[in-house]
């Protein structure tokens, strides 16, 4: 289920204007943690890899031969790099590891202090 294919193409300075919506979404979060201090030179890789996954995303919406399933993987993939900026982590559901730690930390919370 594409997009239906226009029978004509745009005449040149008429056509529709590409969007960029999620690179200006993406720049405006990172603007943002910058004003707060949020954002170090050690996350300048988290941020190139945000900024060509939002690049990657507004292409292929705005591609007259996108897939709206490309552009939901690649939604998918950028949501927990813009979270890690953030300081929130989110991992995928049944990673033992962490539900220990959770329970770990739920624990010594708990825990009455002496």
């Amino acid at each position: 289920m594409g997009r239906a294919k226009s029978a004509q193409s745009p005449l040149p300075g008429f056509g529709a204007a590409a969007v960029a919506r999620v690179r200006r979404g993406v720049d405006a979060q990172l603007a943002a943690q910058r004003r707060l201090g949020q954002l170090e030179a050690v996350d300048e890789g988290l941020v190139t890899i945000a900024r060509t996954l939002a690049d990657a995303i507004d292409a292929e919406h705005t591609s007259s031969e996108g897939s709206r399933f490309t552009v939901g993987a690649l939604a998918g993939r950028l949501v927990p790099v813009l979270l890690e900026l953030r300081g929130e982590r989110h991992d995928a559901p049944g990673d033992s590891f962490d539900s220990e730690l959770a329970q770990l930390v739920a624990a010594i919370r708990d825990n009455p202090r002496s």
